[in-house]
């Protein structure tokens, strides 16, 4: 068989979107040849993937559409796919026009392990209705996805809650020599405890309450416990809209010095074995999470979208703000617990992470059973 996997953000510099190819990939390889759509086949991160597979620009439609006609499955994977956070021309709009282009020519398409947002605007709805009930089959990630997809009217057995792919994602072991390698020319001092940061500008960009927060917060921790604090950035683009700049902006907000990993593109396995020296992490974005329990870190997370929200209910953790708010002196004071109690707080994520790692299995259940 060959596949075809639709655009939905791969090799545009997420760390977090390769993690969940290769957590599909481990259990479910594709057939050489099958398709895959990127941002820019001419990207070094593409280099990193699967070589057996042939990977397509996205911008070029034609050619990514005749791959898709002339393949056996067609596979929405992962991401969010189903939001209006951020707009709806991407990813909502861009995908209501492949799937019409699709259906209308007789192609099946299945999404797997994405995840599905609260639509809120008529506009969002109206657009979901339009062509996104004629997916086959939707694995999602949470049971907040799937009454998400109910209330937009799709047929329950036409669902299946799983969980994100990234949880199904192995490290090579290869990468833990080159991360010591790399702390050490970063001047980290291996004999005190590491706190790993990432945060998120979007639309929030400036000196926002949060950051001043998380400055402070970062402050007041490292004086008062000697820790070391790395900056790492988990959605590598440059500009304004991206983590890097964020960085810079609670850099600039911070007495203290702490490290700034540089703003490269890391494979997932690269990325957890640099978050296996941290003792904690602050983050805010999904992925970071994700890839701070797979190192064994304690990760201690913002609530930034729906998304986010859901993962630290599964985890059984409390968000330590939002992206509008947070209580700086309890930050520090959650930071500060992190630091004394991290083997408790491990011990929890660890098996709750184990139990997401079982349900991530789930996402194979349609692609299983397809007669194709």
């Amino acid at each position: 068989m060959k596949y075809h996997l639709l655009f939905t953000g791969l090799g545009a510099g997420n760390i977090g979107d390769e993690a969940m190819l290769e957590g599909f990939l481990s259990h479910f390889p594709l057939s050489p040849g099958s398709t895959i759509e990127v941002f820019d086949q001419g990207f070094s991160i593409v280099a990193t993937f699967p070589k057996e597979y042939k990977y397509i620009d996205w911008k070029d439609r034609e050619a990514c559409r005749i791959s898709a006609l002339t393949s056996d499955c067609i596979i929405l994977l992962g991401g969010t796919p189903i939001a209006e956070s951020h707009g709806l021309d991407w990813p909502m709009r861009f995908h209501s026009a492949e799937i019409e282009y699709l259906v209308r020519n007789k192609k099946d398409v299945q999404a797997v392990g994405i995840g599905v947002d609260r639509l809120e605007t008529e506009e969002g709805i109206d657009l979901f209705r339009r062509w996104h009930p004629n997916l086959e089959s939707w694995t999602v990630r949470s049971k907040r996805c799937q009454e998400a997809l109910l209330v937009l009217g799709i047929q329950d057995e036409k669902i299946h809650i799983a969980a994100d792919l990234a949880w199904l994602f192995s490290p090579k072991d290869e990468a833990g020599q080159w991360a010591e390698s790399f702390w050490r020319k970063l001047g980290l001092d291996f004999s005190r405890p590491l706190l790993g940061v990432n945060v998120v500008n979007e639309k929030w960009t400036g000196p926002t309450q949060v950051k001043s927060a998380i400055a402070w917060a970062l402050d007041q921790i490292i004086h008062e416990t000697g820790v070391q604090v790395a900056f790492l950035c988990n959605e590598t683009r440059p500009g304004d809209y991206f983590d890097a700049a964020a960085v810079v902006e609670i850099c600039g907000m911070m007495s203290k010095e702490s490290i700034v990993v540089p703003n490269y593109y890391f494979t997932p396995s690269q990325m957890v074995a640099l978050l296996s020296f941290c003792d904690i992490t602050l983050s805010q974005r999904y992925h970071f999470t994700i890839f701070s329990i797979i190192a064994r870190a304690a990760s201690f997370s913002f609530a930034r979208a729906q998304k986010m929200g859901t993962l630290l209910e599964e985890l059984e953790e409390e968000a330590v703000g939002t992206m509008e708010t947070c209580d700086a002196a309890l930050l520090k004071k959650r930071l500060f617990f992190g630091l004394s109690n991290g083997g408790e707080i491990k011990n929890r994520q660890q098996k709750a992470a184990e139990g997401l790692r079982l349900r991530a299995l789930e996402n194979f259940k349609f692609l299983e059973n397809n007669p194709v």
